[in-house]
């Protein structure tokens, strides 16, 4: 014979298998039960006579089973109390002939009724209580709600107990486990935050019971307060971590050190961290301001690490070198999309070059022309994000009147977290799912698909939408200048300060001109004009890759061999074909 009751799933309760819900349920529907003390209730009976009155209250069986019936589909106590209270009537008393002296003269009487279908009829009150089944007591309580104007509520079952745990101890346990720096993980797509890797629940206790020595609150009621409403995670997992960070950090602990050397590696790591939490600081309130103001977009950009084609999950791979893929991403702050840019490294490089025609490509496709001020966030990549082509073209945005204002901020090295990053993070996580990969266009859907707000979009690029920056910037602007503040006669030379562009983290491009600073947001501030002297418009270039960029010919050799473990239905197509018979060079 099979099992009626459902089995029930790990994680998941069946509350209404509990036995206290089955003996209220079994109240509340008139149906036969044992109480909490192993006692049989029979179940609620239609009354045959109701009375024998002067008011004539007897009911007809049908109406009985009606008016019956309708009362015990009520789903609640406290709504069939609540109809009750509807049924009964109160008026003051006129008159009162006490029997004698100390006898309790009654403020109230009462009318029943009990409802037949529209139509209500006037009952006795022993009526009343046969007709609903009710006991005497629980009609008095409604009285008394009904005379002091309240509704009925059932408060069986909701006294504390006396050994619970008082909230203002919980409150202190809640207060104590905030109390915990925790860090944020940023490439995961979601946050998690994680509590340092020397803590424990036991160790947390035993600082709760130092702090409070009159709690009494036991280890096992602690650690079961934390996981219930705490979702943190022990041991941040270290990803790219800041090479100054370790040094001052292994500085401080060192016991060989002495005191001062301590104090002084001490005093620089809360400079270096201060400095860093500044960038971070610009990013969250620009994100902020960007989406209250039409005038303002931020953006985020950066390469994400290479891809591999094709990816297979065969030994040999590891020992062969692949055709490496590049992906640019670029995040919009004011509506959290983002843009990829897809290529192999036989279209394009990965240099100023392609930096600046992705950012002027996505300004020209997405970005308004209400725009007017541009802010820029990147790592300081020099070969990428940190030139002086990306310089002279964030110039250029603003002289040839795309953008009255551009700024460009670049983090402290080893804290450079961008939103970019955490999209990257969630293409992660979805290639990790994927075993094989054979084309770029399967690279493309699966970055799309990887949004579940579809929140990307990825372009696919070849060697023709490229724009030649490098050589471009040089006809309208000039190699090297000195700031206006230092280039007056009377500053020594060695006290001139030359645009050397890794040394400041902060750009401010206006018309014909950018403001630089060491540090975010210092008031140190170096001015310097870029533009040649007789250069009336401005031109972007228009120039772009010739031909295609030839791979190594020991590379592709190797890529031959990959291409050996393609399935036949992948390997027959435009891309490989392409791909297997590519330019090649020796070096």
């Amino acid at each position: 014979m099979e099992n009626s009751t459902p089995i029930r799933k790990r994680g998941i309760r069946n509350e209404s298998s509990y036995s206290r819900n089955v003996i209220k349920t079994a109240k509340i529907e008139g149906k036969e039960h044992i109480n909490y003390k192993n006692k049989l209730i029979p179940a609620k009976k239609i009354a045959e006579t109701l009375c024998n009155c002067s008011m004539k209250c007897n009911l007809s069986e049908i109406d009985k089973k009606f008016v019956f019936g309708h009362f015990y589909k009520i789903p609640s106590k406290n709504e069939q109390d609540l109809f009750l209270q509807g049924l009964i009537i109160k008026e003051h008393c006129k008159t009162h002939r006490p029997r004698n002296e100390n006898a309790i003269l009654l403020e109230h009487s009462f009318k029943y009724y009990c409802l037949l279908g529209s139509d209500r009829k006037k009952v006795c009150k022993s009526a009343f209580l046969k007709i609903y089944g009710v006991t005497e007591r629980r009609v008095r309580t409604i009285r008394e709600n009904l005379v002091k104007g309240l509704t009925p509520n059932d408060k069986r079952g909701k006294s504390k107990s006396n050994n619970a745990i008082q909230p203002s101890e919980l409150k202190l346990m809640y207060d104590h486990i905030s109390s915990f720096p925790v860090k944020q993980s940023h490439y995961s797509g979601k946050e998690f935050c994680y509590l340092s890797c020397d803590l424990t629940v036991k160790k947390m206790h035993e600082c709760f019971l130092t702090k409070y020595p009159t709690s009494n609150i036991k280890y096992e009621y602690y650690n079961k307060y934390f996981r219930e409403n705490f979702n943190l995670s022990f041991g941040r997992p270290q990803v790219d971590t800041c090479c100054k960070c370790e040094d001052l950090s292994n500085k401080i602990k060192n016991k060989s050190l002495n005191e001062t050397a301590k104090k002084t590696a001490i005093a620089e790591m809360i400079v270096h961290k201060r400095q860093a939490k500044q960038f971070y600081t610009i990013q969250k309130n620009s994100r902020d301001e960007c989406k209250i103001r039409n005038d303002l977009l931020c953006l985020t950009f950066d390469y994400m690490q290479n891809l591999q084609l094709p990816k297979i999950p065969v030994q040999d791979l590891f020992y062969l070198r692949q055709l490496t893929i590049n992906l640019f991403g670029i995040h919009n702050m004011k509506s959290e999309d983002s843009m990829f840019f897809l290529y192999h490294e036989g279209e394009a490089y990965k240099g100023p070059n392609e930096v600046c025609t992705f950012l002027l490509t996505y300004i020209q496709q997405c970005v308004p022309s209400e725009v007017k001020e541009l802010r820029l966030f990147s790592d300081n990549c020099p070969g990428q994000n940190k030139n002086n082509t990306v310089v002279r073209f964030c110039q250029a945005l603003v002289d040839t009147g795309r953008f009255e204002v551009v700024e460009h901020y670049f983090p402290i090295r080893g804290h450079s977290f961008l939103d970019c990053d955490r999209d990257f993070g969630v293409i992660k996580r979805t290639l990790r799912k994927i075993d094989r990969i054979y084309t770029l266009r399967e690279y493309l859907k699966l970055i799309i698909q990887s949004s579940n707000k579809n929140k990307f979009k990825v372009q696919l690029i070849t060697h023709s939408d490229i724009f030649d920056f490098k050589s471009w910037w040089n006809k309208y602007y000039k190699k090297t200048c000195n700031s206006v503040e230092s280039s007056k006669r009377s500053v020594p030379r060695d006290k001139k300060v030359c645009l050397n562009v890794s040394f400041f983290h902060h750009y401010i491009y206006k018309r014909g001109m950018v403001t630089t600073s060491e540090i975010i947001k210092s008031t140190n501030q170096h001015t310097f004009w870029l533009t040649l002297p007789g250069t009336n418009q401005i031109e972007l270039p228009k120039e772009n890759y010739k031909d295609i960029l030839p791979i190594n010919s020991n590379k592709m050799k190797d890529i031959k061999k990959s291409a050996s473990y393609i399935a036949p239905s992948k390997i027959n197509n435009s891309f490989w074909n392409e791909v297997l018979n590519w330019p090649i060079i020796e070096k």
